[in-house]
């Protein structure tokens, strides 16, 4: 009968112990890893180029004639409402990635990260 007394206070003072560690590991030992950052560089471009190309699909919009077939007129209104949300998406990721909400304008006077001359 002792024997099993002995055993479960041992084991009773094991589990404190664990769990004792375990409380008191981040006092001990400080965490060094870092935060993945919230966009790779090719997704920020990606994200600040579609920012501008959403940006301009409402300025297309903007110079509908106003004369212009009602139907034309509300298909232009319901993809002005769509650019806005994702609008507001992309430039939400942009802020908590740190960053301008659209890339700098290449060399050459060329917008976007791309670089490249339209086709």
């Amino acid at each position: 009968m002792i024997r099993v007394i002995r055993v479960a206070a041992l084991c009773a003072a094991a589990a404190f112990l664990l769990v004792l560690g375990a409380a008191l590991r981040p006092l001990l030992i400080p965490e060094t890893a870092t935060a993945a950052p919230v966009l790779t560089a090719t997704e920020l471009g990606f994200v600040q180029d579609m920012t501008a190309h959403h940006q301009q699909a409402l300025i297309l919009t903007e110079r509908l004639d106003p004369a212009a077939d009602p139907t034309v007129r509300r298909l232009a209104d319901q993809i002005a409402d769509t650019q806005q949300v994702e609008i507001g998406t992309l430039l939400g990721w942009t802020q908590l990635a740190g960053a301008t909400p659209t890339a700098a304008a290449a060399p050459g006077g060329l917008g976007g990260s791309g670089g490249a001359p339209p086709p």
